[in-house]
């Protein structure tokens, strides 16, 4: 069975239990039935239970599914497939099946509507939260506008998927901290106060004074950045990114420290850049160069490496492209997944590792990669909504 018809029974059978089916839906059902005996077995299983669509909804859904899921497709047991998210695919319900242990929860306007095959996968967009010191939230993305602080040195204008920072004059005081955050399938450029400008990837946090210090200019990273960073060499720039610090006068680098990757690293494009890693205890530090990357990997020996790279293959996201040079397929669904917003299961564990080189552009639909990716045929691929499976032909 694949993957869409297991979407599509499931819900057929809920809508059965619930005397909410027509007739072309008790056609595709009924089929289904004939095709096996321990389909009608499960589905026997399941009528004889009563008032299952009043049970609560505290179930572990996870392991129900996966339970149901063996049931009908068997041969599947073996294979690596979580079921965490599954659930997003009743179009308007939440579709929960129980045998023994469990028990049965839909909610009643599940739409009759099937789950579109041809759906194209959209790739991000400029939009982003920003976090006043006051703890309020604005949507940013949506219109132009100027937003009023409670910090009369500092104006801030939003433009076109862009917040920046201006000074108004040269008092000093106490100035705010400002949250700028990114869910996945967004991404911002921000224009801090003394003009240095931060290219904000998907799944992204960057907390920021509103105005520098007169001594240096300091910020917080969580995720993925490119600086451009506007040069002083009385006031070092520092940014803080989950245990790596990294200091500049002036120059062009990308940081990436997200916290569910097993890895922290530093690209220096122009200038140069001092790192320092706060993980391993070792209090490592060391200067780059252009051209120069410095690699920490937060769960192995925490030695902090410097080698030289391509930094088009680092800071290539920032400017509309995906440029991926021999790298394994699980690190560039990762990327893709921050940015198409999308949910990856694998068939075979071992096409993980299966490795691609290409260049593709960021703005295209998902489906644009991933036909790319099904040309060297080694792996295909099977979406529905945002959720994608990977299977192996090797």
């Amino acid at each position: 069975m694949n993957f869409e018809k297991y979407i599509r029974i499931s819900k057929l059978i809920a809508k059965s239990l619930l005397k909410d089916i027509n007739e072309k839906e008790k056609k595709i059902l009924s089929d289904w039935l004939k095709e096996d005996d321990s389909n009608k077995t499960l589905y026997s299983g399941l009528e004889e239970r009563q008032d299952w669509s009043q049970q609560q909804h505290h179930l572990d859904k996870e392991r129900i599914w996966q339970h149901i899921f063996n049931e009908i497709n068997p041969e599947q047991k073996k294979k690596i497939f979580p079921f965490k998210t599954i659930l997003k695919y009743a179009a308007a319900a939440i579709i929960v099946f129980g045998i023994g242990i469990g028990a049965w929860n839909i909610a009643n306007d599940i739409k009759k509507k099937e789950i579109a095959q041809a759906h194209k996968i959209k790739p991000g967009t400029s939009k982003a939260r920003l976090i006043l010191n006051n703890g309020k939230i604005i949507v940013l993305g949506v219109k132009d506008t100027v937003l009023n602080t409670t910090d009369k040195n500092i104006s801030i204008k939003i433009d076109s998927g862009k917040i920046e920072y201006k000074r108004k004059n040269k008092k000093k005081k106490t100035a705010e901290l400002h949250t700028l955050k990114m869910e996945k399938g967004e991404e911002y450029e921000l224009t801090l106060a003394d003009g240095t400008i931060v290219k904000l990837n998907s799944n992204t946090e960057l907390r920021f004074p509103t105005e520098f210090s007169e001594d240096e200019r300091r910020v917080y990273l969580k995720g993925e950045a490119l600086f451009k960073v506007k040069g002083n060499e009385s006031k070092p720039f520092i940014v803080h990114a989950n245990g790596m610090n990294v200091q500049v006068m002036g120059t062009e680098f990308n940081v990436s420290a997200y916290e569910d990757d097993d890895f922290i690293h530093t690209t220096l494009i122009e200038g140069s850049v001092r790192v320092h890693e706060q993980l391993s205890g070792n209090n490592q530090t060391t200067i780059l160069k252009p051209s120069q990357q410095a690699y920490l990997n937060k769960d192995g020996v925490k030695k902090l490496e410097v080698k030289i790279v391509d930094t088009d293959l680092y800071a290539s996201w920032a400017k509309g492209k995906f440029v991926f040079k021999e790298e394994p397929l699980h690190s560039i669904f990762k990327k893709l997944s921050r940015w198409y917003n999308i949910e990856v299961f694998y068939d075979d564990a071992e096409a993980k590792y299966t490795e691609f080189s290409a260049i593709c552009p960021r703005f295209e639909h998902c489906e644009t990669i991933l036909e790319l990716m099904e040309k060297t045929n080694s792996v295909e691929f099977e979406v529905s909504d945002n959720t994608i499976l990977v299977k192996s032909k090797r």
